[in-house]
């Protein structure tokens, strides 16, 4: 399938999740991907799946945070899509209250920004305090945007 990438999931502190969770994590990632190769760890979940499927998985993730009733239903995580062709992997971050980061990766999930990136952070800033957040927030950090949930 041309149209299909590798994708992969990591929850981060997995051990923290309500009994239950890590099926109910699972059957997310498996009703998206096919050949799936689990880790019941949550350290990484992999698979094959449509390009773009990243953002089916994250939505639905947050919709299993919305549907608990306490803290420890939050959790954050890591989807990213493998490079394909000569286009780079994308890789999603969500953190609960944050919101979410998206970026060009490389097949192992490291963030990937051009000299582009760089240069108009630098530009769209006016001393040096602005620039560090601005860089931190391209590298990893996440941002104010919002999964798609009601209420957040």
């Amino acid at each position: 399938m041309s149209d299909s990438i590798a994708i992969h999931l990591h929850i981060d502190k997995p051990e923290t999740l309500p009994e239950g969770y890590a099926d109910a994590i699972g059957a997310i990632f498996d009703e998206h991907a096919s050949d799936v190769t689990d880790d019941p760890s949550l350290d990484d979940i992999s698979g094959v799946a449509f390009v773009g499927t990243r953002n089916d998985i994250a939505d639905d993730l947050c919709l299993l945070m919305k549907g608990g009733t306490l803290p420890a239903h939050q959790f954050s995580f890591t989807v990213y899509e493998e490079p394909h062709h000569e286009a780079l992997g994308t890789l999603l971050r969500y953190a609960p209250g944050a919101g979410d980061f998206e970026a060009a990766c490389t097949n192992t999930g490291e963030v990937v920004r051009s000299f582009a990136d760089i240069g108009e952070a630098i530009a769209a800033t006016t001393d040096r305090a602005s620039l560090i957040a601005a860089l931190e927030a391209m590298y990893g950090e996440t941002n104010s945007h919002r999964r798609r949930m009601t209420g957040e």
